[in-house]
Formats: structure tokens, sequence, C-alpha cells
């Protein structure tokens, strides 16, 4: 699970890929002033004098009406291919630039062509253009990697962008996107640990984006318990998560990423599991039936040809258990002769 960072210009894409994502850029279509006040000569002379700097303004102030353009749904896609077939353009004619390979690499992430944005950001992250922020060069790094589950890279890219923030209150969401790729990668104690640190940066803001970011936090921090073999912790972290966020509806939203996608079905079992235990045996049945259906789910998911899921047999006991504890409370209900009946609980989301 990854959530939406803070673009360039201070946009959030709550959360994000996270973010990395549009499910991730927000921020794509905030008008990135900072870069154009950077970017743009304040006379005409400076214009006259360097002509390829203008070319290169011309074509980004065309590239930044595309993106504005993209931002209504009904365009979207039309016009990031306006974008991208301007740019190519332009380079095809020699105007060349830093912020125009930013441009199309931010063009290729809301295509979701990922290896592409690989391409355009290894241009630019050793020189990058005068006014973009780098720490959001390495976030989208990050985010790339994460849905290439290349998670050793992704790993990196995240310490590297969590080193150029300054700001305590930008890191929350930084840090929970590292947890989950040391998750990523079988280190559950230090995940453990980032995803807890990131949860006590989030908890001492008020903001509504900081609250979700901290429900999100303690949904990681389950899983990786979960997954660490503690399950009584994973368990109380759950309904703690549920608590945070009812019904799901942070950790479901556009703006939260999985990487693999399948990886929300161990947050929903365990989510679902937590909420059973929480009640009378008698109204268990549904939820542990719905808990087992989700690890199901992750186990049919992770034998997929080409797959190699490091959980894969952890998930398996997790629903070969829940199935069982379904099925006696369906039997339970059975031997009683009474209806399943309705406890008032919101449906779990799908």
């Amino acid at each position: 699970m990854r959530g939406l960072a803070i673009g360039p210009c201070g946009t959030l894409g709550l959360m994000r890929r996270a973010g990395p994502v549009l499910a991730f850029p927000a921020f794509l279509f905030a008008f990135r002033a900072s870069v154009l006040l950077a970017d743009t000569p304040t006379t005409v002379w400076e214009r006259a004098t360097n002509p390829r700097r203008a070319a290169v303004e011309r074509v980004h102030a065309a590239i930044e009406e595309q993106l504005a353009r993209a931002a209504h749904p009904l365009v979207k896609s039309l016009a990031l291919e306006d974008a991208r077939s301007q740019l190519e353009a332009a380079f095809a004619r020699g105007v060349d630039a830093p912020l125009l390979h930013y441009d199309l690499a931010q063009i290729y992430f809301a295509q979701k062509r990922y290896p592409l944005v690989l391409r355009e950001l290894r241009l630019v992250v050793n020189d990058p253009p005068e006014g973009a922020s780098l720490a959001h060069i390495w976030d989208m790094l990050a985010m790339t990697y994460a849905h290439l589950e290349r998670h050793e890279e992704e790993r990196d890219a995240h310490r590297e962008h969590l080193r150029l923030l300054r700001s305590e209150s930008t890191r929350a969401v930084a840090t929970m996107n590292l947890a989950e790729s040391e998750m990523s990668v079988g280190r559950l104690d230090e995940a453990i640990l980032q995803y807890r640190e990131a949860a006590r940066i989030a908890s001492e803001s008020s903001s509504y984006s900081a609250s979700a970011t901290a429900a999100l936090c303690v949904w990681g921090l389950s899983v990786a318990l979960d997954r660490s073999g503690d399950a009584a912790q994973a368990l109380a972290e759950a309904a703690r998560a549920n608590a945070l966020d009812p019904g799901a509806q942070v950790l479901t939203s556009d703006s939260v990423f999985f990487a693999p996608a399948y990886e929300r079905d161990w947050y929903m079992g365990l989510s679902a599991e937590a909420t059973a235990r929480s009640l009378p045996e008698a109204q268990r049945e549904r939820y542990f039936v719905t808990a087992g259906a989700y690890f199901r789910s992750y186990v049919n998911h992770a034998t997929a040809p080409g797959r190699h899921d490091r959980w894969l047999e952890l998930a398996k006991k997790r629903a070969a258990k829940l199935e069982q504890l379904g099925a006696a409370a369906t039997a339970e209900r059975l031997t009683k002769g009474t209806s399943k009946g309705s406890h008032g609980l919101p449906k779990l989301p799908h």
C-alpha cells in the first residue's frame, strides 16, 4: 500500500503511491509556478539573446496548457497524448532541456507507462530542472519502482526522498511508503519501526490528510505484525485501523495503490477478522467467511504463473484457518436453526 504525497507546489494528492496516483499525480495538474518562475526570462532582451531557452519555455508553456486540460476526465487521455506528441516533436526539432524531460516523465506516469517514466527521470535526477523539486523527482522514482514491483530500488529511492525532506510535516507519507517497501523486501522489523514513526508524525497534525495517513500507517502496521508472527498484536492494530478508517474508505480509495494489486486482500482480510473477533460469537460468521475469502483471493493471485510471493505459505495458513472458523460458525448457526440476520454493521467493501 502506498499513499500519495505532496506535489512540487505543495498540492496534496491525498495521499498518494501510492502513490505512487489519476491515482497518483494530482500534482501533475498543479500549475508548477515555482518551475515557471525560475525558468521564465524577465525581459524581452533575455528572450532575444537566449533563443534556446525561449524555445524551451514555449514548449513548456504549451505542455502546461495541455496538463490543465487533462484535469478534466472527459479529455484527459487526449490531452495527455497531445502533450506527449508535442514534447516528442520538440525533441525531434532539437529543443531539449531537463525541464521538458521532467514534463514527459509526469505524462508517462499518468499514462501508466512506467518503464518510460524511468527513462525520463534518469535523465533529470542528476541534473534537475531549475526550480524543480529534487525531492519530488526521487518520490516519483520511488512510486515508479513500486508500480514495477522493483522493491529494492523503490526502497532506496524512498530513502533518498526522505533525506531531501526538511519539514517534519511532509515526512509522514514518505516514511509510510518507505515502511511499505521494507515490508515488500521482507525486512519486517524495519517496516514495523517505520510504520510506527510515520504514525507518530501524522498524529502530531490535526489535518484530514494527516488523519488519513495515520489510518494507513496503522493498516500497514497490522499487516507487518501479522506477517512477523504476532497475530494478537496484528489484530489489535487492525481493530484500531477499523476505528480510524470506518468501512476502510481510505484504504480502498483511488488515492492508495498496492503493488501487487492483490496485496489489498491481506489488509481487507485482517479488517474482517478483527471485526469478527470484536463481536459476540453468534454474529461472527459473516466476517470470518469474508476474511477467509479475502485470504483465499490473495492465495489465488499469488499462485499465478510467474509470481514468486514471499508471503504465500503464510497466506495459505491464514486462509485455511479463517475458512475453518467460518465453516464452524456456519455449522453452529445451522445447528441452532437461526438465520444469518444482520447486526447493522456496514457491509465490507470489495
